[in-house]
């Protein structure tokens, strides 16, 4: 495996490491998950980023500091503010509640509920 993801790695040029996530579905799924929990609030993006430079982590709620992700993992579900665009609009990110809804649209968001996700590299 460790040869087959070297290959890729040089095939595209990677300067990072092709990562890996797992969704942890319940509180005892993640709890037996050896990997090291984040010990403070992180967001998705900063994570995966330490993650692809060679670190292993596991992140609940409770680490989590972007509602996007939040949202979007299905460590919560999406409350109206954010459905409707509200929430993203008084953030300053779209120039209209409707931009900000139309493009929610078309975010996935993963509809089963998960207890927290692990990230290492491949």
């Amino acid at each position: 495996m460790k040869r087959n993801i070297d290959k890729l790695n040089a095939a595209l040029s990677m300067s990072r490491n092709i990562i890996g996530i797992k969704f942890l579905y319940n509180e005892s799924e993640f709890n037996s998950c050896e990997v090291p929990q984040v010990k403070y609030k992180l967001s998705y993006c900063k994570m995966i980023s330490l993650v692809s430079k060679g670190k292993s982590f596991k992140a609940n709620l409770e680490n989590s500091e972007c509602n996007g992700a939040i949202n979007a993992l299905g460590l919560k579900e999406p409350g109206n503010a954010t459905i409707s665009g509200k929430a993203y609009y008084r953030l300053g990110m779209y120039d209209s509640i409707g931009t900000a809804k139309k493009t929610l649209k078309d975010v996935t968001i993963i509809e089963s509920s998960i207890h927290g996700v692990t990230a290492m590299p491949l």
